[in-house]
Order: C-alpha cells, then structure tokens, then sequence
C-alpha cells in the first residue's frame, strides 16, 4: 500500500512536472511582444569627390534638409566653365552675326536709295524739259509734238525701273529678315542645348551637398575635411530620431496564419497609450533564441521565428521600448 501511494505521488509530481515546464515553455497566441529599433541609412556619394567641409559629429542632433557635408569635384568645375564659355561665345558670335547683318542692310538699302534718287532726278529733269518746252510751246505755236510724248514715255519707263528697285529691295530685305530670324534661332537653339547641360551640371552640383534625410542623430561619420572619397563609400550614418521597425517574435509553440502586408495593432507595454498600426513586411522561418526581455520567464530559455514590423513616422514610441503585437 505505501507503495502504491508512493507511485502515485511520484506520478502526479511528474505530470505537474510536465505541466509547469510546458506553460514556461509556451507562450499566448494572443501576446507576442516585439523591440522598438531604428534602422540607420548610410549616406553615400555616386561619384568621386573631395570633402570640402563636414558639418556634423557623431551624436548630433539633425533636421530634415540639415547640410551634413559639402563636396568639391573639379571635373564640374571645369564643365561648368567650358559650358558657360561656350554659351557666352554663341552669345557673341549672335551679336557679331547680327551687326554684320544690319550694316550689310544698311549699306544695301543705301545703295538701292541712291538708285532711286538718281532716278527720281533723271525724272525731274524731264519733267523740268516738257515744263519748258511747254512754255516755249504757248510762245510760239508747236507743230512737232512728238519730242513730249518720247520725254513721257522716257519718264514712265524710269518711273518703272524705280518700281523694280523697289520690288527688288522688299524681296531682299525678306530675305535679310529671313536671314536674321534663322541666326537667332540657331543661336538660341545652341544656346539652349548650353542652358540644358549647365542645368545638368547645376543638379550633379547640388548632389555635392549632402543633406539629412530625416530628422535624427549621427550615428557615425566616416570622412574627414579634404579627404577624397572613392563613388558608394560611406561617408555618414544617420539614424531617425523615433524608431521606424519593430522586431518581434512568435515562439515556436504558437501556430499563427498571417500574410505579407497584414495590419498589426502595437501598443506599448509600460504607456498602453501608445499605440500604432503598422503592416508586416517579413518573417523568417529559421529559429532563435528570444531576447530575455521578451520571454514569458527570463530565467528560463525559449526560440522562435523573428517578424519583422515597418514603423509609420511619428508613432510616439521609444527606442528600445517593449511593444505588445496583435496580429488580426
């Protein structure tokens, strides 16, 4: 009879055993707990360049659109000025071209007016030969008028070649305009193909000032003053000043469905006011151990799969703090 009491005590010690080392072991499907952290961005450059001046230290404090360096990269500098001579040339030849241009005009219509005038004073000394002739006629009668009717039709074919001239200059001078709207024309084409490269230059200029993406600290700065970087090596690491992911966990006893893209309720296990929603963006399928701080017993060691939670900006919590995860 002591026997079997005996064997019965050690059997129920051993099935409350059992059951005591498996509620350590599991963990509530409803309660997963995941670390508030910020992932840093390393800033960068394309391209090969010296750093002119750094304005920050490792611990700073930044703002959005802070400066944090600002480089120095000659072959710019030499584009730059090739682009603003080139464009400063056209300028002048366009000037040159124009003046010629206009003198050329000038002298022509000069030209074409002296003709006209010389012209124009061939007639008047006609009209002053059929004016006297004319007053001679009243004097003494005229028997030959023939002499009037060859100086009007002489008159009429002068009056005709100054019409051509005259035709002749609005047609060049169409053609002086043509000339003129062509050149500016190609100069302003050529000019903005300049305008377009400087624009292009401006914008890798401006990628020579390194400024902070988002409000946070300086997590490390990896260039000093005049040193000449190699293009994609690190030069500053920032970190946001508010966490932007959650890593939490789903212990290896809990069996959850969930998808890609789910929307998780996060609250806060010391501010329960805190709270934010938030979509899941990974999980991992290999096994770990839990942080201690995210065990149901620190004492006693538990694994799990790690999720991986993106933060929406201005969520309220803290670095490093504890949040409680309901999956939906």
């Amino acid at each position: 009879m002591k026997v079997n009491i005996l064997y019965i005590f050690w059997v129920i010690a051993l099935v409350a055993f059992i059951l005591i080392f498996r509620n350590l072991q599991t963990q509530s499907a409803g309660q997963l707990f995941g670390i508030a952290d910020t992932e840093g961005l390393m800033l960068k450059l394309d391209y090969r360049a010296r750093v002119k001046k750094c304005y920050v230290i490792v611990g700073q404090q930044v703002k959005t659109g802070d400066t944090l360096m600002i480089f120095e990269d000659a072959t710019i500098e030499k584009r730059k000025l090739t682009e603003n001579t080139a464009s400063n040339q056209i300028k002048v030849e366009q000037v040159a071209k124009n003046n010629s241009l206009n003198r050329e005009i000038r002298l022509f219509e000069q030209t074409q007016q002296a003709q006209i005038t010389e012209l124009e004073g061939e007639i008047k000394i006609l009209q002053n030969e059929i004016e006297v002739q004319n007053t001679l006629k009243k004097a003494i009668s005229d028997k030959e008028t023939s002499n009037n009717s060859l100086k009007h039709q002489e008159i009429k074919g002068l009056q005709d070649d100054i019409e051509q001239i005259k035709l002749q200059t609005k047609a060049q001078l169409n053609l002086f305009r043509t000339e003129k709207i062509n050149n500016i024309n190609i100069s302003g084409s050529r000019t903005q193909e300049m305008l377009n490269a400087l624009r292009f230059i401006d914008d890798e200029s401006n990628k020579l000032v390194l400024l902070a993406p988002y409000d946070g600290f300086i997590e490390g700065v990896y260039a000093s003053e005049n040193e000449v970087m190699t293009d994609f090596k690190d030069l500053i690491k920032i970190n946001p000043k508010e966490p932007n992911k959650i890593t939490g966990f789903i212990h290896e006893s809990i069996n959850i469905a969930y998808n890609l893209g789910d929307t998780l309720q996060l609250i806060s296990t010391t501010r329960p006011n805190v709270t934010a929603r938030a979509q899941l963006v990974g999980v991992s399928h290999k096994l770990v151990e839990l942080p201690f701080r995210l065990r149901k017993y620190a004492e006693i060691k538990a694994w799990g799969r790690e999720i991986y939670i993106n933060l929406p900006p201005e969520n309220g919590f803290l670095i490093g703090e504890k949040v409680m995860i309901k999956m939906h």
